[in-house]
């Protein structure tokens, strides 16, 4: 039966996510603020940071963790930032930080990993991606 299913599906390499983000950068917006919320407070988020990059000249569908990072530090920092989407959530009730510092870590993460696409991140291999978490969860 394996086999089977091996022989009809392409490379697992080849396979794209469904729906999502294009960008990088947006998807790491969403990922940490979906921590513990609804949905609609995500979408909010989202949408405050794309109409600054749009009022920036920017186009947010193709930021990268780079370029979070530096909309991050231009706005002021974390702090700022969290103003600036007005959303300010913490990972968790106790103890945790803003979200808008944890957008901040992913981002410099990623960008020192030299992971600025979509496709960099899913044609990752097991080690990187097992590297990768250990990095996030530090």
């Amino acid at each position: 039966m394996l086999a089977a299913v091996r022989a009809l599906l392409p490379d697992p390499a080849t396979w794209e996510a469904p729906g999502g983000y294009r960008s990088v950068g947006l998807a790491v917006i969403d990922a940490v603020w979906s921590i513990g919320v609804r949905f609609q407070s995500v979408e909010l988020v989202v949408a405050r940071y794309r109409a600054e990059r749009i009022a920036a000249g920017a186009d947010p569908e193709a930021d990268r963790p780079g370029d979070v990072r530096r909309f991050i530090e231009a706005s002021g920092g974390p702090e700022a930032f969290a103003d600036l989407v007005r959303n300010r959530q913490r990972t968790s009730t106790t103890n945790g930080i803003l979200k808008a510092e944890a957008v901040l870590h992913e981002a410099r993460i990623l960008e020192d990993e030299g992971i600025a696409t979509r496709r960099q991140l899913t044609r990752s291999g097991q080690a990187r991606l097992d590297h990768l978490q250990q990095r996030w969860s530090t």
